[in-house]
């Protein structure tokens, strides 16, 4: 099919290829009649009835995934030969594209991981599994928008698995244990997924790096969970401990949900000495796609539905148990035929070498401020009153990705002149998480903004309570 093709269903008109794959073809083509980009998946020819079967059930999925991380679909066109589902189209790239360049940085790693959380999380509620969480199934649009993409694997509680007998699908360097041994998948299949993706987006390279799928298996059956510390040092220990415990072998010694394994890295990354500074860049920094634009007072909720889990902040080191090294030797056999389905399964560049692990530098302890509504109440009245620095310090990852860089941070601020509070009071608190309610009046130099709604902040004793994520409407 090419460019100037006769309309597909009287009203989708092919612009050009975008994708190519072992079951299918990603074209972008306008739809005629809305007047809009559309992007079609459409199943190659003459292919199983199963999988156009498969197709048919990703675009029933996919339309109940009303979540903005998840990708839409709009519809699904079917005829004696091929099925089409029509879809959002993201004009950006994919995480695994962005990778390439390196790493994340914490604050841009942790919004991307939090919007596959939130989609996760969604999904799960509907009793939906992914089952194919990796970086080329993840969109970053170009105004930073994080989308979820392919359910062509996922499974639901009242549909039928539908898989050929023997075959494994999805990229097997980010398949969970009980994927490569063929056994049912759950939610926490999904947080191996997200555990996988989260190692590479801060560490820069994947979690497992053998070069085939049977070695894969080896790794995964014979060595332990990677440590983060040992490619990104000065990882905070409870983010690498969080991750090694994503991959536990065991299922339910994973992190009981997406959301609560994110929670955990960011209360860590946090809680980190190291971020305490402001970070000012003496250069632009390079484009990847994942900018936040920030409106000038009131910070965006969370998509509707969004939960947060309360995190884990002391994570005991779990004993590793090694299931029998045959089942995931079959599981290796049953791989090393089916590579073409494991689309994304690039040849991986060389481990880098290792580096060693210097030891932590012990920080002077810092008191932990009397109540997190100061903290609330100090990150606006330093904002009023120029320190931005201050301001931004009472920041963690969570609020820094909603605020981006420091100096667009201030950029937002520099027009407020005073905040008057009617209301911060402490909704709840635990040792180390606390949602204070607040209602403000916000004096800026061109307008006045009354506002209200909820902070979460997170703590950790011996150190100053910091803000998590801002949730207020202003008006």
């Amino acid at each position: 099919m090419d460019a100037g093709d006769d309309l597909i269903d009287g009203r989708y008109r092919v612009v050009r290829r975008l994708g190519f794959g072992g079951m299918a073809t990603v074209f972008l083509a306008d739809d005629e009649r809305l007047h809009r980009p559309v992007a079609l998946k459409r199943m190659h020819p003459a292919i199983g009835s199963g999988v156009a079967e498969r197709f048919d059930r990703e675009a029933k999925l996919g339309a109940s995934m009303d979540h903005p991380c998840f990708v839409k679909v709009y519809d699904v066109l079917a005829d004696d030969e091929q099925v089409t589902i029509v879809m959002e189209y993201v004009e950006g790239e994919t995480l695994e594209e962005i990778l390439r360049e390196g790493s994340l940085e914490p604050v841009r790693a942790l919004a991307t991981l939090r919007a596959l959380a939130d989609a996760l999380d969604h999904a799960h509620r509907l009793g939906v599994i992914h089952r194919d969480v990796k970086p080329s199934n993840v969109l970053v649009r170009r105004d930073g928008a994080v989308k979820l993409a392919d359910l062509g694997i996922a499974t639901s509680a009242d549909t039928t698995r539908i898989t050929t007998s023997g075959t494994q699908l999805g990229s097997v360097a980010y398949m969970a244990p009980e994927q490569l041994e063929g056994k049912e998948a759950s939610t926490a299949t999904d947080v191996w997924g997200l555990g996988t993706v989260a190692f590479e987006v801060l560490g820069g390279r994947r979690a497992r790096t053998a070069t085939s799928p049977m070695g894969v298996v080896h790794q995964v059956a014979n060595e332990p969970a990677p440590d983060l510390r040992d490619v990104r040092p000065g990882t905070p220990p409870e983010a690498a401990e969080v991750l090694k415990q994503a991959m536990a072998l065991p299922p339910e010694e994973r992190p009981g949900s997406a959301g609560e394994l994110v929670d955990t890295l960011e209360h860590a990354f946090a809680s980190d000495p190291h971020e305490d500074e402001p970070t000012r860049e003496a250069e632009p920094e390079p484009d990847r796609g994942l900018k936040t634009r920030t409106p000038p007072l009131p910070v965006p909720s969370p998509s509707p539905g969004a939960t947060r889990s309360t995190p884990q902040p002391h994570l005991k080191r779990r004993t590793r148990r090694v299931p029998a090294v045959a089942a995931l030797a079959l599981a290796a056999a049953a791989i090393a035929g089916v590579v073409v389905l494991a689309t994304s399964l690039d040849e991986p560049a060389p481990a880098p070498e290792s580096t060693p692990r210097a030891p932590a530098a012990k920080a002077a302890p810092t008191p932990r401020r009397e109540s997190p509504a100061r903290a609330v109440r100090d990150f606006y009245e330093r904002a009023a009153a120029d320190d931005y620095e201050g301001a931004y310090r009472l920041a963690g990852p969570g609020a820094r990705s909603q605020l981006g860089t420091f100096d667009s941070f201030r950029g937002t601020f520099d027009t407020l002149q005073s905040v008057e509070f009617q209301e911060a009071s402490v909704q709840e608190r635990t040792a180390d998480r606390a949602t204070v309610n607040i209602a403000t009046t916000a004096l800026h130099t061109d307008r006045t903004d009354n506002c209200r709604g909820s902070v979460e902040l997170n703590g950790r004793e011996g150190r100053d309570w910091r803000i998590a994520r801002l949730n207020i409407d202003c008006g």
